[in-house]
């Protein structure tokens, strides 16, 4: 066939096309890219022409003849001369368009290779295919079959799979089955298990929540087990639970957390970072603005363990059941519902505080010492061998009696107190060489301290 277009592809930087083709004008000569008409081109020669912007890499450059039939291009008056010209360009507009049409037509012989977007009016018939290459109508298609993974002629519904082949079957009643050719619930998944393989894989395609590979229950689903469930998160990941939202398939948009169970085992209800209690220690905490609880039921009487919003730790009943902490069931602290003090039975050994022993005598110590009373009610032994000065920090609130211990071992020297200190008869003490327990009192926390010494050790 006579050459009538040219292909190129883009490349974003060409501009400059050659033509192949003879035509009568240049108005004959059209650009299409990537099948859409430009005339964003001129002639650079009459072989060549020239886009005004290079295409893009990629796009398909068509350029093509169509030559014009709507007008004569040589007309003949009678009694004129005839040039030999002039029947030349008019014999080649003939042949210059059937050459078009020859190339552009569908014909009913051979093969014939059609360029460009076509679109046909009416009804095209093909008739029933035989091989991968031909057409088939959209009523053949909707009539497929699928046996052992091969498309076949046949009846729509159900999709089978040989049992040998161990693939996949989905039956009349919109039940598909993994594995198995009789599938007992909507999805089945059978065939023997593989050390290894999943027997579902869903592989979220975005990192977003609604983008999530998602399980959607709705209407009370259940997921349950004949025997365990496991659940695991592979690479140190997170178990999170969430509820709320009205879109069971928008992911956790519109939903909040309510617990999260981190790689280190710790558990979170209310905080998505529970903190952990110290290494090796597997935490629960339960965290809310107004406060937390964890709620203990036996029956009829409720145990809650909580801290408010001033941030108090409360142990509770809901009745006038009794309050105990044991070690055994013989060693124990029981509160008494009545509202009584506390009780202590057997052998229970209460210890006040961290005891710890300081040497502040010269020259071995500093001879200013702070008993800090947030650790300890009890101090000592304290050795006294020079000018000591003392200082008394964080006693408890006023309103609440503090009361602690200095048990000292009296060597020489002098002892400055706090000036908050009163002693019997407004003088402080004359120390005495040996043994001696200090006791200082206060009830307005810290501004007036009660001291007593006790030196019958001596």
């Amino acid at each position: 066939m006579a050459v009538t277009e040219n292909n190129y592809v883009g490349d974003g930087s060409t501009v400059l096309f050659s033509l192949t083709f003879p035509y009568l004008e240049q108005t004959d000569v059209k650009v299409l890219l990537d099948g859409v008409d430009t005339t964003a081109f001129s002639f650079a020669s009459d072989t060549q022409i020239q886009m005004d912007t290079a295409p893009a890499n990629g796009v398909a450059v068509r350029i093509y003849r169509a030559t014009n039939i709507d007008d004569l291009e040589v007309i003949f008056s009678p009694g004129s001369s005839i040039r030999a010209q002039d029947l030349n360009d008019s014999f080649d507009l003939n042949i210059y368009a059937a050459q078009e049409v020859q190339n552009y037509s569908v014909q009913d012989i051979g093969n014939v290779t059609l360029t460009g977007n076509y679109t046909f009016a009416g009804t095209v018939s093909v008739p029933t295919p035989t091989d991968a290459s031909h057409a088939a109508t959209k009523a053949y298609a909707d009539n497929l079959a699928i046996q052992d993974g091969n498309v076949v002629p046949g009846d729509k519904g159900d999709i089978t799979v040989s049992p040998d082949l161990q693939t996949w079957t989905v039956n009349t009643l919109d039940s598909l089955g993994i594995g198995t050719s009789s599938p007992g619930a909507r999805l089945t998944i059978g065939g023997a298990p593989s050390p290894g393989v999943p027997a579902l894989d869903l592989s979220p395609y975005a990192s977003n929540f609604a983008d999530t590979s998602d399980i959607v229950l709705t209407n009370n689903g259940v997921i349950r087990a004949g025997q365990t469930i496991r659940s695991v998160v592979n690479d140190g990941g997170t178990h999170a639970w969430y509820v709320g939202g009205s879109d069971a398939t928008a992911g956790i948009d519109g939903s909040y957390e309510i617990m999260r169970l981190t790689p280190a085992g710790n558990v979170g209800v209310g905080t998505p970072n529970p903190t952990e209690f110290g290494p090796g220690y597997r935490t629960l905490e339960l965290t809310d603005t107004t406060g937390a609880v964890f709620r203990s039921t036996a029956g009829t009487v409720q145990t809650d363990l909580y801290s408010d919003a001033s941030g108090t730790a409360i142990l509770r009943t809901n009745d006038a059941s009794p309050i105990s902490i044991l070690t055994d069931n013989t060693n124990r602290i029981t509160i008494d519902g009545d509202g009584t003090a506390a009780k202590f039975y057997t052998a229970v050994q209460l210890e006040p505080g961290a005891r710890y022993t300081q040497d502040v005598g010269f020259p071995f110590g500093n001879p200013n010492m702070t008993f800090d009373l947030s650790k300890s009610n009890v101090f000592g032994l304290v050795t006294i061998n020079g000018a000591l000065t003392w200082t008394f920090a964080n006693p408890g609130a006023s309103g609440y009696c503090t009361t602690f211990s200095i048990f000292c071992d009296y060597v020489s020297g002098s002892i400055t107190y706090p000036g908050s200190v009163i002693w019997k008869g407004g003088t402080a003490p004359t120390l005495a060489v040996g043994k001696c327990i200090f006791t200082f009192t206060t009830i307005d926390g810290g501004t007036t301290w009660f001291g007593l010494l006790n030196q019958e050790f001596s």
